[in-house]
């Protein structure tokens, strides 16, 4: 289901754009297909109790993402500046802002929530061995997924760079995850302002 949901967001996605001109929309109306696929893939799997979570144990969380939360303030620091060249409308701001919350949602209910929950099951949740397992196979296959963006046009190098950085990025986000246990809304938070705070640092508002 996992697989299935990224084939079936890079497809619609890709038709998406070649439909829709305006790339805010096309984004957001993407992210949105992919949210939903992840829901859906919940439903089919009845994993509903992934969205209940141990308000106790996010003490442990924000120590353990204290590396990843040190990067969300540099960037948003570093970023404040493009800011200030950004002309984009209301309606423009709030689809940008439902696409990084979406993207974050699909994203973490995917990999996180269904697929290192998987890997965990799979190797027995009865040693730290089997989360170290589970955190490495659950990291490779998230960066390796991004490899899809090029077929979206994006140069082969920069595409295999961003899938290993990825990769790494994904062990640290199973780790949280693990540390939090297994709270997947606090990793949706932390992945969405993480994508927010590296868009606008990179000039993606202003169309670098």
């Amino acid at each position: 289901l996992v697989l299935a949901s990224i084939i079936i967001y890079h497809l619609i996605g890709k038709e998406i754009s070649g439909m829709v001109s305006d790339e805010f929309v096309s984004a957001f109306l993407a992210e949105l297909v992919f949210a939903i696929l992840a829901f859906i893939s919940v439903m089919l799997l009845k994993q509903k109790e992934l969205f209940h979570s141990d308000p106790a144990l996010l003490k442990s969380g924000w120590k353990s993402a204290g590396l990843l939360i040190f990067i969300i303030i540099a960037f948003g620091v570093m970023g404040l500046v493009q800011l200030l060249d950004v002309k984009i409308t209301p309606l423009q701001w709030a689809m940008f802002i439902a696409q990084i919350i979406l993207v974050g949602f699909a994203e973490e209910v995917l990999f996180r929530g269904l697929l290192q929950r998987a890997f965990h099951r799979f190797f027995g949740e009865d040693s730290m061995a089997n989360v170290y397992k589970t955190i490495v196979c659950s990291g490779i296959i998230f960066g390796l997924v991004h490899l899809v963006n090029m077929d979206r046009g994006n140069p082969m190098l920069a595409s295999v760079l961003q899938a290993g950085v990825n990769c790494f990025a994904g062990m640290y986000y199973c780790a949280i995850f693990f540390r939090t246990g297994k709270n997947i809304k606090y990793l949706i938070f932390l992945h969405a302002m993480y994508d927010y705070v590296g868009m606008v640092f990179n000039g993606r508002l202003r169309g670098d």
